[in-house]
């Protein structure tokens, strides 16, 4: 048997069909790809730029915050009382104040310098409450606190009552006898 060619270099045909089809697919995929890409793009942007507003929106607050507590703390004056005590000994208490801008005071409540220090205490106070007659000043205890003797909590609760009655410009934050005055 003899082999013949059939044909010469120009009758070979080649189906492309299937290979544009795929192509064609692809380039829609890509397309499509794209679209979701940009869409994703311009929704993440929106959403920055809604946190961006929201972000400036608190901050102006946040300031305005800021400057209403600089305000109130050039005007307001706090004191803080605190009383605590060792479990092991209760007869040794001391009493210590901290009032705005100052150092930390302590008075003793030894033996029989208790009442020698409850009225320097009171004395403190009212030398404060004076001296700042013309901005509010707010007395604080540790109140319901495991650290503090109950007769302590009454005493300095009790001294602070008579400031609000004697001074018009002294405020109690927190008291445990509130309604009983």
């Amino acid at each position: 048997m003899r082999r013949t060619r059939r044909g010469g270099k120009g009758d070979v045909l080649i189906d492309l069909t299937s290979l544009l089809d795929v192509i064609f697919i692809i380039l829609l995929i890509v397309m499509w790809g794209q679209n979701t890409v940009e869409t994703n793009l311009k929704q993440a942007q929106a959403e920055t730029e809604a946190a961006k507003t929201q972000t400036e929106a608190e901050q102006k607050l946040y300031e305005q915050q800021l400057e209403i507590a600089d305000n109130i703390n050039q005007y307001v004056f706090a004191v803080s009382v605190v009383v605590p005590y060792d479990k092991d000994d209760v007869t040794h208490r001391t009493i210590q104040i901290l009032k705005k801008g100052e150092e930390i005071e302590s008075f003793e409540l030894v033996g029989k310098n208790v009442q020698t220090s409850i009225e320097a205490f009171q004395s403190c106070l009212v030398k404060y409450v004076e001296e700042n007659k013309d901005r509010p000043v707010i007395l604080s205890l540790n109140e319901y606190d495991d650290n503090i003797l109950y007769r302590d909590e009454v005493m300095v609760t009790d001294i602070f009552y008579e400031l609000t009655k004697e001074y018009n410009n002294v405020y109690i934050r927190g008291s445990i006898h509130e309604e009983e005055k």
